[in-house]
């Protein structure tokens, strides 16, 4: 859901606090000082391009070229570096499964054959 206030900023930060605890994750935008607590108080406050200190220091993510495209970019981004992160994380894991299964089988076929070459020499013996 997009909600577009024009409200008093306290007015604002009580909308934010009133959506997250119904459950919702609140994302928000804002260029001024009068905002900075309900961008603070957000899940994600996004200070746009020419916004006050205040608004940028109270944001998560502060954009430094206008529009919207950033936030694309960098979630397409951020995709990437999950990916990657993602591959490398899973690789050492299977790796290791897979060493593990072969250290087994090896095991499993020592002991077998090993039971096998005593059970030869016990009937040699008699």
């Amino acid at each position: 859901m997009i909600y577009r206030v024009y409200r008093l900023p306290e007015d604002k930060f009580d909308i934010v606090k009133n959506l997250q605890e119904r459950g919702n994750i609140v994302g928000m935008m804002s260029d001024g000082v009068n905002d900075a607590p309900a961008n603070r108080e957000a899940d994600t406050g996004i200070a746009v391009t020419g916004a006050t200190d205040a608004a940028k220091s109270a944001a998560k993510i502060v954009l430094t070229k206008p529009g919207l495209s950033v936030i694309i970019a960098a979630i397409e981004r951020n995709r990437e570096i999950f990916n990657k992160m993602e591959s490398y994380a899973v690789y050492p894991i299977a790796e290791t499964v897979r060493i593990l299964i072969f250290l087994t089988l090896c095991i499993i076929l020592l002991i077998l054959t090993g039971l096998s070459t005593h059970d030869r020499s016990a009937c040699h013996s008699q």
